[in-house]
């Protein structure tokens, strides 16, 4: 009788225990998937606020990215070295059939400018008058006066850039020409990897020019970098060294038709150098409109940005909290 009464008990016993296992087991399961819908419930929370911050941050980067990227049309200039009013005829004679405007160089100690400038106004072609010789500038101060008074008589435009030489390239000449507001100069091209026509240098326009000389066939390549790259660049002609020469001629319909074929697809525009400065104003517009915008926006965003950070460290804090 005690022998099964004690199997009884211990029978009892074990389904007690079995069943409080099972129920143990039961509970814990339950626990855990509970943390685990409201480990998922978290996540999903701040995944949702961090991928809305993320999306934020790099729509603000993008924005930021593109304030100095404007898309423009590379442009060129032909410029022309002209020591007698005799040589205007023959930039008449070969290019004016293109219609592209033109730059007539004249050095400041040229003792017949009066006479070029009067030549140039004559014309049918649309000239401005561009000066060069820095160097020589105060004791040719007033011929480079009364010759730039001319050209405002007679309706020739200025350029407001300085054709400068390449024995003329000094820091001394550069420093001059911000002494007496020239807003702008040219170089002759370095041909290096990058063109930095378009980019102010020492608070003035600075492009480079491409002489081009007979024999030489540079004029290509350096397009087709200014294309690339969306630059300025000159074309410089020493109207004394092409005129009449067979070598020259070889050059110059090389030259001539290598820009036209740029220009008939679209890749670049033959403008004067005035038109330079004008281009380059739209893009500082153009850059300090987007600025602007990205400022305004970004200082929107920074708002909401504020809010998402104090959204997740709220959710992290009652997470931890709840642990």
């Amino acid at each position: 009788m005690e022998h099964r009464l004690r199997d009884r008990i211990l029978l009892a016993i074990t389904l007690l225990l079995a069943g409080l296992f099972v129920f143990l087991m039961a509970y814990q399961l339950r626990q855990e998937r509970r943390q685990s819908e409201q480990l998922a419930q978290f996540y999903a929370q701040t995944s949702a606020y961090e991928n809305e911050l993320r999306s934020i941050r790099a729509e603000l980067h993008e924005m930021k990215l593109a304030i100095d990227q404007v898309d423009i049309t590379p442009e060129t200039a032909l410029c022309f070295l002209v020591r007698d009013p005799a040589q205007i005829q023959w930039v008449e004679d070969t290019f004016s059939s293109y219609g592209w405007p033109v730059s007539i160089v004249i050095p400041i100690d040229q003792t017949n400018g009066a006479d070029i400038i009067a030549r140039m106004a004559q014309s049918q072609m649309d000239m401005e008058v561009m000066f060069a010789g820095i160097s020589l500038y105060q004791q040719h101060q007033a011929n480079l006066e009364q010759m730039k008074q001319q050209a405002q008589r007679q309706e020739v435009p200025v350029s407001p850039m300085w054709f400068l030489s390449q024995e003329e390239y000094t820091q001394d000449n550069l420093n001059l020409l911000k002494q007496y507001g020239i807003t702008g100069y040219t170089q002759p091209s370095q041909y290096s990897d990058v063109i930095q026509s378009g980019n102010s240098k020492d608070d003035q326009l600075y492009v480079e020019h491409v002489p081009i000389k007979p024999g030489e066939r540079i004029l290509g390549s350096g397009l087709e970098l200014a294309v690339r790259q969306k630059r300025f660049l000159i074309c410089a002609f020493d109207v004394e060294q092409m005129d009449g020469s067979p070598e020259a001629q070889v050059t110059l319909d090389n030259a001539l038709k290598v820009l036209t074929q740029f220009q008939n697809d679209g890749d670049i525009l033959v403008d004067s150098t005035r038109h330079f400065f004008d281009l380059k104003e739209e893009q500082r517009k153009a850059i300090e409109q987007r600025r602007e915008e990205y400022n305004r926006y970004s200082a929107q965003q920074q708002e909401r940005i504020q809010q998402l950070e104090d959204n997740i460290d709220q959710l992290y804090e009652e997470w931890n909290m709840e642990r």
